[in-house]
């Protein structure tokens, strides 16, 4: 049983309402979700909880490593890459596991973990969402085209910004090809595994481009000599737009004067030099 969306937001409301009094709320769950094959309450069902403060670890971290030795031995996990996906598909449905009073603690691990839970991971999906949502709503209302992130999957490309601008803007002289949304708070640990896992590609693939830590940021990752992106809080203020107006048609042989000209302002200097020479 994987829980929709609406639900989880239920499951989390329940939760913020009931933090004192745990057996009532998982009662409450198991009626109100159905969740009705759980471990026995009177059978003390939060063991793991209890564990992961002992060990100073999240929950969801202390379900993945029981979870990790109970099927350690699986048949059916004979590759390290299945068992890997068959793991992270027992965290996100606690259900599939055989054992109920295992299925029941990673359920709870997973109502639990405020940091690395599955609810929470839907929360900040949603989140980050609203803040492409109001990126889009921005550019659009500068009269800017651009290309989504679904739009250029469509293309093939694996690693994609939010924003693939069609024609670049500029900000403080500095070109903007694309630009990245994240709903977080830039510090610089996150920042660099960006850099290494995201951002890098971008700028290999479309040029220059500009990430927004609509959160607020630390500011010693905005780096002067940075010439790949630019870093910012907040959609910048003043951009610079090209102007269609004074890009002027060029005659068919401009190219070919410009070149004759090149040409004869050489000979020119060398004649002048020539000269010069002939005089001393």
């Amino acid at each position: 049983m994987i829980l929709l969306q609406e639900t989880y937001i239920k499951i989390i409301s329940r939760i913020q309402n009931c933090k004192e009094n745990y057996q009532k709320l998982e009662l409450e769950l198991s009626d109100e979700f159905g969740y009705l094959n759980m471990k026995s309450l009177n059978n003390s069902p939060d063991v793991i909880l209890k564990l992961s403060n002992e060990m100073d670890m999240t929950c969801t971290q202390v379900a993945k490593i029981i979870l990790d030795n109970y099927y350690e031995k699986d048949k059916n996990l004979i590759s390290t890459n299945n068992k890997t996906s068959n793991l992270k598909q027992y965290m996100k449905d606690s259900t599939l596991i055989d054992d109920l009073d295992l299925a029941h603690e990673v359920f709870l691990c997973q109502l639990y973990d405020y940091q690395y839970g599955h609810i929470n991971d839907i929360i900040r999906h949603c989140f980050g969402q609203e803040y492409e949502y109001h990126l889009q709503k921005i550019v659009k209302e500068k009269n800017l085209t651009f290309q989504s992130e679904d739009d250029l999957r469509m293309y093939g490309y694996d690693k994609t910004p939010d924003i693939k601008l069609d024609v670049p803007f500029a900000v403080d002289g500095f070109v903007i090809n694309w630009i990245e949304s994240k709903a977080l708070f830039g510090d610089p640990e996150e920042h660099q595994n960006y850099l290494n896992e995201q951002y890098s590609s971008y700028w290999n693939r479309f040029g220059t481009g500009l990430v927004i830590y609509w959160l607020g940021l630390v500011d010693s990752i905005i780096d002067p000599g940075e010439k790949r992106f630019i870093v910012r809080d907040d959609f910048p203020k003043e951009i610079t737009l090209i102007n269609p107006f004074i890009i002027a048609d060029i005659p068919e042989n401009t190219s070919k004067n410009l070149v004759k000209d090149s040409g004869n302002s050489q000979c020119d200097n060398e004649t002048n030099k020539e000269n010069t020479m002939a005089e001393q």
